[in-house]
């Protein structure tokens, strides 16, 4: 197992030391215009988000560069909350619906998505870059929405759409641009483990702009030599959609959500539009990541190395080199926000917000299992996240006497498990008229974790779950959500 790289300051420090950042006065190559566009903007001193969505308006420069810090990134898998009603002019109570085409400003997505894929909607910026603390994930409001609304129409009959199909194709939308620019971060993250081991610019080059040699947008032979066609950019649509279709146990749904994925990745320009040469069976991705650690190394198929090994490792682990110790160490670590700009008057800002867990802290088998709430289900759970937070003036289980008021407060029974200290115990409640089971603990490192939920009545669930988490050391596996006071939330 390749070494894990802890994403601190020291590391970050380390790759200023040697010289190992991208030089932001590099000058692009001309004719690379796809790179241009989706990446160049970054280089600015300025600049925080793509040029299309820069509010040219303000004329106080000052007053403007500070836009985003009431917005900021926070560590961990976003887990949105629960849609909104929508209360237009003449309407008293509000309805479930997407944004129409001039409120979402379809023109303006259709035409950056035309040119630039689907990082028109979301970019990862890189740690390799100043200013460092400015590194993770932005996904664009008018972006989750854009696509889920293309989704909808893909998968359900006409309009109007239930609450449930709208929180859906938001959720779907949502993931799939969050693994796309996570799988921009593996390729930094096995960049930079291999810059670790070889102590030589390897990130820097690969990123910028180089008229001999391999580098992100230098044509790919697996995908027919294309001109501006960049390999990372497939795979990268490939790594999202088989990410979203791998949480569907139900065969037919899976193909539905397919289906519709595949018909908007073709919308997409040349490299993202192809994801489908480098996905399928395993030999196809192999192949594709193999040329691109080729390209990042600049080095030709048959030379063999130990950094290549490095780079497969981070790659290529777990089943098709998709599910693998990458998310299990670091989607918790990555940072991550949902850039809010301020379309259709703010009707659908709430509908775009992160949940709001509280003290809690979320493990990836929770997030999962999460996504079955139905939208009056979330509504409570927001409620009870609250409330726990409130009756046990944020100490969590370690406040024995306020977890028992909490318990009598939403009126749902609970208990402890097992028979070691009780700080250190499990916990479970049950909710919504005690049809879920929802079962936490305080975790070894302090922080306030949900384990998972199901629904209650399914008894054989219940004591395999219990059963599991028993044998479970130590727990929880895997944070993907960190609370924004926590332990993990120093570094």
């Amino acid at each position: 197992m390749v070494q894990r790289i802890d994403l601190t300051g020291e590391v970050f420090q380390i790759l200023r030391d040697r010289n190992l950042m991208i030089d932001k006065t590099q000058e692009s190559v001309d004719d690379q215009s796809s790179w241009k566009e989706t990446k160049q903007w970054m280089l600015q001193d300025w600049a925080d988000v793509p040029p299309q969505w820069a509010d040219d308006d303000d004329e106080d420069d000052d007053e403007d560069d500070d836009d985003d810090d009431d917005q900021p990134h926070g560590r961990g898998y976003p887990i949105l909350g629960p849609i909104q009603p929508i209360l237009d002019d003449r309407e008293t109570e509000g309805s479930f619906r997407f944004p129409t085409d001039e409120e979402i400003g379809v023109q303006l997505i259709e035409k950056s998505i035309k040119e630039q894929g689907t990082d028109a909607l979301a970019w990862y910026r890189p740690f390799h870059m100043d200013p460092q603390e400015k590194w993770g994930i932005t996904i664009l409001d008018r972006g989750i929405w854009y696509i889920a609304r293309y989704l909808a129409k893909k998968m359900y009959f006409e309009p109007p759409y239930t609450e449930d199909e709208i929180m859906h194709c938001r959720d779907i939308a949502k993931d799939f641009l969050y693994h796309h620019e996570m799988f921009h971060f593996k390729v930094e993250l096995a960049a930079t483990v291999m810059e670790m081991n070889k102590w030589t610019i390897i990130y820097a080059r690969y990123w910028s702009p180089q008229t001999r040699g391999e580098w992100f947008d230098s044509p790919s032979a697996i995908l027919g030599a294309l001109p501006n066609a960049p390999l990372e950019e497939a795979l990268a649509n490939s790594y999202a959609r088989d990410k979203v279709i791998s949480e569907y146990s139900d065969l037919v749904e899976s193909k539905v959500v397919r289906s519709a994925i595949n018909q908007f990745m073709k919308t997409q320009p040349d490299g993202y539009k192809h994801a489908s040469k480098v996905t399928g069976k395993h030999t196809k991705w192999k192949r594709g990541v193999s040329e691109l650690i080729n390209k990042l190394l600049n080095e030709d198929e048959i030379h063999f190395s130990p950094e290549k090994i490095l780079a497969t490792h981070v790659l290529f682990d777990g089943i098709q080199g998709k599910e693998d110790w990458i998310e299990e160490r670091y989607e918790g670590i990555v940072p991550c926000r949902i850039l809010d700009t301020g379309f259709a008057q703010g009707r659908f800002a709430r509908s775009g917000k992160n949940f709001d867990f509280g003290i809690w802290c979320v493990s990836k088998d929770f997030s999962t299992e999460f996504k079955q709430y139905n939208g009056a289900e979330k509504r409570k759970f927001q409620i009870l996240c609250a409330l726990f937070k409130r009756c046990t003036n944020g100490q969590g289980l370690k406040s024995k006497d306020g977890y028992l008021q909490f318990c009598t407060e939403h009126g749902a029974s609970a208990k402890y498990l097992g028979t070691s200290e009780w700080e250190t115990d499990f916990h479970y409640f049950r909710f919504f008229g005690k049809q879920y089971r929802v079962y936490h603990e305080t975790a070894s490192s302090g922080e306030e974790v949900l384990l998972s939920t199901h629904y209650g009545g399914d008894k054989t669930l219940q004591k395999q779950l219990i059963r599991a988490l028993e044998k479970t050391t130590p727990r929880p596996v895997n944070i993907v959500k960190h609370e924004i006071n926590c332990n993990n939330q120093s570094d």
